[in-house]
């Protein structure tokens, strides 16, 4: 049987394992988006992480913006620079 501390441990672990899956995917597809152009079966794929990218860029390359601003403490920080 589980109890609610270690349930709420198993939960965690899982969400950030979770997370760090997402993360790989991601690295890993836009270092090979252009082997994934290639292939016709994930040729739409492709064209979907590029759009993604091109949208971090555009929002990266704005001024002021800064790496961790859509993190959880990126607003803690602007607040402590102004």
């Amino acid at each position: 049987k589980y109890n609610i501390r270690t349930s709420f441990f198993i939960t965690c672990i899982g969400l950030s394992a979770a997370y760090l899956w997402y993360m790989h995917l991601r690295d890993l597809a836009f270092y090979y988006t252009r082997t994934l152009w290639m292939c016709p079966l994930t040729h739409n794929l492709s064209e979907e992480f590029e759009e993604i990218y091109y949208q971090q860029l555009a929002v990266f390359s704005k001024a002021g913006a800064r790496f961790d601003s859509q993190s959880f403490y990126g607003p803690a920080l602007r607040a402590l620079q102004n």
